[in-house]
C-alpha cells in the first residue's frame, strides 16, 4: 500500500509538553472541542512549549530586572541562551535557580547567558530576595503580565529552555530533576562543539568504551556535524554526515537512528526500516530502533506489524512514552477507541511523569 504522509509532529513525539495532558482532558470536557478526533487534540499539543516548538524562532522580549536595567533577548544573538521560567515558593525552582547559577559560572565567558523570568505575584521585592538568598550573579527579570509565559506558552513551572546562536529553541526541560544540571551542561557543550548528543547519553549512562580507533573517531565528528545541521533544519545537510558516519563507522548506532528518524520525516519508510533493521542487528535490545520499526510499519499501512514491533519496544522500555502514543495513533485508526485512549493516557502519564 501506499506510505501515509509523514507529519513532522509525528517524528518528534519525545519533544512533548507538560500542557499535553491539560489541553487533552479541556479538549474532551470543551463543546467547542468534542467534534476533534483524539490526534487532532493531541497534534494541538505536540510540542515542547505550547507556543514554540524546538527549531523554532523564539520570541523576543524586553523586560527589566531587579535593578530596572532593560534586557532584549535579541541583544544575546550570536550567544547560547538559558531561560528559566520560575516562581518563588517552589523548591524545585529554586534549586533550578542554584544550579544555573552554576551553568552560568562555568560557561558565562564562553558566549552562554543565563537568564531568569518570573512573574511572582511579590512582583520585584520577593525576586530581589530570592536572587540575593541563593547569590544570583545572573539577570533575573520580572514578567509583571505574564506576556512572556503567554508567548511562549508556559503552564509549567520551573520552565528552562536553551536557545542557540540564531535565536532558534534548541532544547527543553520542564521541571527539575536529578539530571537537571547535567542535562543542561552537557546540552550547552553539544551547541558548543565539545560533544556529541550520543556522548552525553553515554556520561549519563555510563559503561566502558574501549579506545576509539581514528575512523570511530571521525564517525562522532560527522554525526556531531550532523546534529549541528539538526539544530539549525538543515535536515538534508544533516542525512549527508550521517551518511558519511556509518560509511566510517557501519555500528555507530545513534547514527543510524538519526538516519532512520530523517528518512521517517522525508516520507522514506522503506529507508528508515532498513536503518533501524541495522541497529537490531547490532544491538537486538534497542527499544527506540523497535519503535522505528513501528513507526516505518505504521506509514505503510502495516499496522499488524507495527503493533508487533511497538509492543516489541515497551517489553524493553514500558516508558518509552512515544511507542504508547503511537499505538494510540493507530488504535485509534482502527476505530478501536478504548484501546487508543488507554495508550495516550499513558503517554501523557509517562511524559508528566505523573503516577496513575
Amino acid at each position: 500500500m501506499a506510505a501515509k504522509r509523514i507529519r513532522r509532529q509525528d517524528t518528534r513525539i519525545l519533544r512533548t509538553s507538560p500542557i499535553f495532558l491539560s489541553i487533552f482532558v479541556l479538549g474532551l470536557l470543551a463543546t467547542s472541542l468534542c467534534a476533534l478526533t483524539i490526534s487532532e487534540l493531541l497534534e494541538i499539543s505536540l510540542a515542547a512549549l505550547r507556543s514554540v516548538d524546538v527549531g523554532d524562532n523564539v520570541p523576543d522580549f524586553v523586560l527589566s530586572d531587579t535593578n530596572g536595567e532593560e534586557f532584549s533577548l535579541a541583544d544575546f544573538r550570536g550567544k547560547i541562551v538559558v531561560v528559566v521560567f520560575w516562581r518563588s515558593g517552589q523548591e524545585r525552582g529554586l534549586k533550578a535557580l542554584t544550579s544555573l547559577q552554576t551553568v552560568y559560572t562555568t560557561f558565562k565567558d564562553q558566549g552562554v547567558e543565563v537568564v531568569a523570568l518570573s512573574s511572582d505575584d511579590g512582583g520585584l521585592d520577593v525576586i530581589r530576595q530570592v536572587k540575593r538568598e541563593q547569590r544570583i550573579t545572573f539577570p533575573m527579570l520580572y514578567d509583571k503580565e505574564e506576556k512572556e509565559y503567554g508567548d511562549y506558552g508556559v503552564l509549567v513551572t520551573p520552565s528552562t529552555i536553551i536557545v542557540n546562536r540564531e535565536g532558534k529553541l534548541n532544547y527543553y526541560y520542564p521541571g527539575y530533576r536529578d539530571d537537571f544540571l547535567p542535562q543542561i551542561t552537557g546540552r550547552i557543550e553539544i551547541l558548543l562543539g565539545k560533544k556529541t548528543l550520543d556522548e552525553l547519553e553515554a556520561e549519563l549512562n555510563p559503561v566502558q568504551r574501549p579506545q576509539q580507533t581514528e575512523a570511530e573517531k571521525q564517525a562522532h565528528r560527522y554525526l556531531n556535524a550532523g546534529n549541528r545541521l539538526m539544530e539549525k533544519g538543515m535536515v538534508r545537510s544533516a542525512l549527508a554526515q550521517y551518511q558519511k558516519a556509518v560509511k566510517e563507522n557501519p555500528d555507530l548506532i545513534e547514527a543510524h537512528l538519526r538516519l532512520g528518524s530523517i528518512y521517517l520525516e522525508l516520507e522514506k519508510p522503506e529507508d528508515a526500516f532498513a536503518e533501524f533493521t541495522q541497529v537490531i542487528k547490532s544491538r537486538p535490545n534497542s527499544y527506540r530502533a523497535y519503535a522505528g520499526l513501528g513507526d516505518a510499519l505504521f506509514f505503510q499501512e502495516e499496522h499488524e506489524k507495527a503493533i508487533k514491533m511497538l509492543r516489541t519496544a515497551l517489553k524493553l522500555n514500558p516508558k518509552f512514552a512515544r511507542a504508547h502514543y503511537r499505538l494510540g495513533r493507530i488504535y485509534e485508526e482502527r476505530k478501536q477507541i478504548e484501546d487508543a485512549l488507554k495508550e495516550y493516557k499513558t503517554a501523557l502519564r509517562l511524559l508528566l511523569q505523573v503516577e496513575d
